[in-house]
């Protein structure tokens, strides 16, 4: 029997100025996870922002923590591996 490959699937978000990163592990939840009650967190540089407020909250505007370019990731259920590794591009 052969190795079983997880399947790789892409997910592209626009998000505007005002977007903070609660409004986007919202927008994530049911998109992405199918899930809302367990803990998320973004892991931006060497930054973490959590939904429960420890370390950092996620009351920050996406584009203040987020350059085009940045790679940063996302985990729900925080005890497990990252659901989602992302890369921002800027808006053309």
């Amino acid at each position: 029997m052969g190795a079983v490959c997880p399947e790789v699937l892409a997910l592209s978000v626009l998000a505007g100025e005002e977007t903070t990163l609660k409004d986007l592990d919202k927008f994530l939840r049911p998109v992405w996870v199918g899930c809302c009650s367990h803990l998320s967190a973004f892991s931006i540089g060497y930054t973490r922002f959590n939904s429960d407020g420890e370390d950092q909250g996620m009351d920050v505007l996406l584009n203040d923590v987020v350059a085009p370019g940045d790679t940063w990731y996302y985990r729900y259920d925080t005890l497990g591996p990252p659901h989602i590794s992302s890369s921002s591009q800027e808006r053309g």
